[in-house]
C-alpha cells in the first residue's frame, strides 16, 4: 500500500512516498560501500524516484525534532549501527523504520510544508520549481521592490 501525504504543496494534492527497495551504492570520492534506500513519489500521474541515504533520514530528523517534536510522535526512528551496517537484517529493520518515520511525517501537515521535507523529498520536481531562491535573492528581490514602490 502506498503512504498519502496529505498536505497541499503549491497546489499539488494526494503525494504518495514509499520506499520500494534498497541499493547498495559506492561514494565515487571515498569507494566506500553504502546503502541507498530509493523512494517513490507519485502524484496522479506523475512519478519519480529518489535515492537517500541512512544519514540524509537521520540529519532530517532531528531537524524535525528540534523543530516540531509533536509531528513525530509514537514514531521510533531506526537507530544507527557502527557495525554490520550493510547486513540484510539491519537493512530490513532500517527500511521498515524509515517508512514509518515518512509516514508520520506525511499525516502532519505542518512537517510536510517545511522546505526541508520539500527538499528531501524533491516536491519542487512536481511544481516545475528546480530550486529554492536563496536569501540573498530574496532579499535583492525585496529591495528592488522597495525601492521602485
Amino acid at each position: 500500500p502506498r503512504r498519502m501525504i496529505g498536505a497541499d504543496i503549491a497546489g499539488i494534492e494526494g503525494i504518495q512516498s514509499l520506499i520500494v527497495r534498497t541499493e547498495e551504492r559506492r561514494s565515487q570520492t571515498s569507494g566506500r560501500a553504502h546503502t541507498a534506500y530509493v523512494i517513490s513519489i507519485s502524484v496522479g500521474n506523475l512519478s519519480y524516484e529518489i535515492k537517500r541515504r541512512y544519514s540524509a533520514f537521520r540529519t532530517l530528523h532531528a531537524f524535525i525534532c528540534a523543530n516540531l517534536p509533536m509531528a513525530l510522535k509514537g514514531a521510533p526512528f531506526p537507530p544507527g549501527k557502527w557495525l554490520n551496517r550493510r547486513s540484510p537484517l539491519l537493512v530490513a529493520a532500517r527500511r521498515e523504520g524509515l517508512q514509518q518515520f515518512l509516514d508520520a511525517i506525511s499525516v502532519e501537515e505542518s512537517a510536510v510544508q517545511l522546505p526541508q521535507v520539500i527538499d528531501f523529498l524533491e516536491l519542487r520536481t512536481l511544481t516545475g520549481v528546480e530550486e529554492r531562491p536563496s536569501i540573498s535573492k530574496l532579499q535583492l528581490e525585496s529591495e528592488l521592490t522597495i525601492s521602485s514602490g
